[in-house]
């Protein structure tokens, strides 16, 4: 993990943050390897939309947990546009989910509040491990009915247009007030195509006890 840090101006990298020593306490930051490269998951990948609105976000959730002193926190800001905007992530979309996060964190949909003298205030919100979740509703599998498909890029409306179909066919009827859940897949890439996972212990202990035979 490095040299303890005894001095000031020293510091350890454990993970992905930095600790340096400084007069008084620490500071904290994002660290990344020399070869660390600025890839994440290209907006034009087959994943559905929720998916793809939540990576911004997460990326500065994690530097306000990790940035202690926020001028460090407002480099990686711009740090993290650079990196969404070389995965192909057009400005309009980073700019409304940048002001998303600041608006749920500090009410403002921009960065002043959050980089300005209560910065430690809302790092401290957000270092709660209960901050931002939402109750996930419990699936009634005896009245629910849950709708599996495989998603890909032209289905990204599917799910509304579904439930708009659905409350127009089933309207003032006892199917009317029953929740449709939809559960979407994946649809295979190159990994799942060409590589297999290993049989189990069970499986292969089977096979060699059937060949012995």
């Amino acid at each position: 993990m490095g040299s303890e840090c005894t001095q000031i101006g020293e510091h350890v990298d454990y993970l992905d943050v930095r600790v340096q020593v400084e007069t008084p306490g620490f500071r904290t930051r994002v660290y990344r390897k020399l070869a660390a490269q600025p890839y994440i998951l290209p907006f034009n990948s087959a994943h559905p939309p929720h998916v793809m609105k939540n990576i911004p976000f997460s990326a500065l959730l994690r530097a306000v947990r990790i940035y202690s002193h926020s001028e460090n926190l407002a480099e990686e800001i711009e740090k993290v546009r650079v990196m969404l905007l070389l995965n192909k992530y057009p400005p309009a979309f980073i700019d409304r989910h940048f002001k998303r996060f600041f608006e749920t964190l500090t009410r403002e949909k921009d960065s002043k509040l959050l980089l300005g003298i209560q910065h430690s205030e809302f790092r401290e919100k957000v270092l709660e491990p209960e901050w931002n979740k939402k109750e996930k509703k419990g699936i009634d599998f005896n009245k629910d009915i849950l709708l599996h498909f495989t998603y890909t890029p032209s289905l990204a409306r599917f799910g509304a247009r579904f439930h708009q179909i659905w409350q127009e066919i089933f309207e003032d009827t006892p199917l009317s007030g029953i929740p449709v859940i939809l559960a979407h897949g994946l649809t295979d890439n190159l990994k799942s195509i060409l590589v297999h996972q290993k049989p189990s212990k069970t499986a292969i202990k089977d096979i060699i006890e059937t060949v012995e035979q």
